[in-house]
């Protein structure tokens, strides 16, 4: 608390001193920023005055005090000198303050070095594929910003550290470490969604940023478990009787449809006839006012007859044969032809 009381005070001392003496105070934590190669001179604003500027320049290491103007009377407090640096020059940097005519002392930042000083993003990009139980992993590194340069022409070792994990358990991280930008995760679990974040490190002093993370399912050694068989075959059986019902559905309602309005059977010549009669016509009329008939019925009765007693039904035969021989002969009575069809009757006795 009294230390932060002291660094008010002394500002506001040195601000008032300025103002009274007539000088302006000069930016204050002045640092250079390099992601990926780029670099960046930022400073805090002297004051909350709008009226003051500041210019910064920058000088080759080799030419002295032979500094470029690059940034002049701005009202930023950051100065882009990416586009003047080289990957591996030292370069100082300085910056003052203007207000009113009056400019503040050079505040400097010296012996910068891009490939020593700038810090290493992300990786630009990182897939993942699952491929027969393995899963390759594809790196892309990330571009510099100095013009004609990568990250690979500028450091000499350059190593990815890839950490991966199972997607439900973040505690269990297994780490390698590779060269390369193409690389193999093996020996993982099955159907299993895995997880990887890539660092890179380009010195034991320099590492990245850690990449995103980005998840891909694992598959097995090129053979489909037993139970995604099944589970396949299951809905494939199914999808195919949906389908078989709705066509049976389908044409048994198209059919029974077409047969209600195009039946095979014909009505009859003579209903056609009264279903075109108009109800104004006579035969209309005529049906209409037609009483209905009183049917005349006779009753009949039927008497089964009672069958005869064998002594009275040879009494009928002999009486039939008495009442034969009665009968006078006809014409051709002597003939055989005409005996031989009289029917002969033996003795009853």
């Amino acid at each position: 608390m009294d230390t932060d009381f002291l660094s008010c005070l002394l500002t506001s001392i040195i601000i008032f001193s300025g103002l009274v003496l007539g000088t302006v105070p000069g930016p204050k934590h002045v640092t250079v920023s390099s992601v990926n190669l780029g670099a960046v001179l930022q400073w805090d604003p002297v004051t909350s005055e709008d009226n003051v500027t500041y210019t910064a320049e920058f000088a080759r290491a080799y030419n002295g005090n032979n500094y470029i103007e690059v940034c002049q009377n701005i009202r930023d407090t950051k100065c882009d000198f990416t586009g003047n640096i080289t990957a591996f020059g030292i370069f100082h940097f300085r910056v003052k303050s203007v207000r009113q005519g009056n400019a503040s002392q050079w505040v400097y930042v010296k012996d910068f070095t891009a490939d020593r000083h700038t810090r290493i993003g992300p990786p630009s990009d990182v897939k993942l594929k699952s491929r027969s139980g393995f899963l390759d992993i594809n790196i892309s590194d990330p571009p510099m910003k100095i013009k004609d340069t990568t990250l690979r022409n500028t450091f000499v070792h350059v190593s990815y550290l890839v950490s991966y994990w199972k997607n439900t358990s973040r505690e269990e991280v297994k780490t390698i470490t590779s060269e390369q930008t193409f690389l193999v995760l093996g020996n993982l679990e099955p159907w299993n969604t895995y997880c990887v974040q890539v660092q890179i490190s380009v010195s034991l002093n320099n590492t990245a940023e850690p990449s995103r993370p980005v998840c891909e399912r694992s598959t097995s050694e090129g053979k489909t478990p037993g139970w995604m068989i099944a589970v396949i075959l299951i809905c494939s059986l199914v999808a195919v009787a949906a389908v078989i019902l709705c066509l049976f559905f389908v044409g048994f309602y198209t059919y029974k449809t077409v047969r209600f309005f195009f039946p095979s059977c014909k009505l009859p010549e003579h209903y056609k006839e009264l279903l075109t009669i108009t109800p104004n016509s006579y035969a209309f009329l005529d049906i209409q006012n037609n009483k209905e008939l009183d049917e005349i019925c006779d009753e009949i009765s039927i008497v089964l007859e009672q069958p005869a007693s064998p002594i009275e039904a040879m009494k009928t035969e002999q009486e039939s044969k008495e009442t034969l021989d009665e009968q006078p002969l006809v014409e051709g009575k002597d003939d055989p032809e005409f005996r031989k069809d009289i029917p002969h009757y033996g003795n009853l006795n």
